[in-house]
């Protein structure tokens, strides 16, 4: 049991250590795309904002 544990643990610190990442891309590219061209989503895929 408590290996599962460790398990669960180690892929759910993965899945926050991605999700930070992506964010950090989201405010970088809004932060420095003040036309609003291309903007990261936070599903990690491109989408055209505002044609």
């Amino acid at each position: 049991m408590a290996e599962m544990f460790v398990i669960l643990a180690d892929y759910f610190m993965k899945m926050a250590n991605k999700c930070a990442r992506l964010a950090d891309i989201s405010l970088w590219r809004n932060l420095n795309n003040s036309d609003g061209g291309y903007i990261w989503d936070i599903g990690g895929l491109f989408y055209e904002n505002g044609e």
